[in-house]
């Protein structure tokens, strides 16, 4: 299934955007989401550290929280 892209206005720093972007797959996978939704959980955490200096999130979960909420999905907070 295509899970369409976020878009993105700027980019402040794409240094560990991909390996973000994993983790946040991962994450949803270790909540039993499914593989769509793990795509979704992983595209908007890369979305927030491509917003964001440096190679690591600065608060991963409040980073988390922000990006999923941002990009209207915030029912995926509920089992993470």
């Amino acid at each position: 299934q295509h899970i369409p892209a976020l878009a993105i206005d700027y980019i402040v720093n794409s240094l560990g955007a991909g390996d973000t972007a994993f983790a946040g797959f991962i994450a949803g996978y270790m909540h039993d989401l499914p593989f769509e939704d793990c795509a979704r959980v992983g595209m908007a955490l890369a979305h927030e550290k491509l917003l964001q200096d440096g190679p690591r999130l600065h608060d991963p979960r409040a980073s988390l929280a922000h990006a999923l909420e941002t990009h209207g999905m915030e029912e995926l907070l509920e089992p993470m």
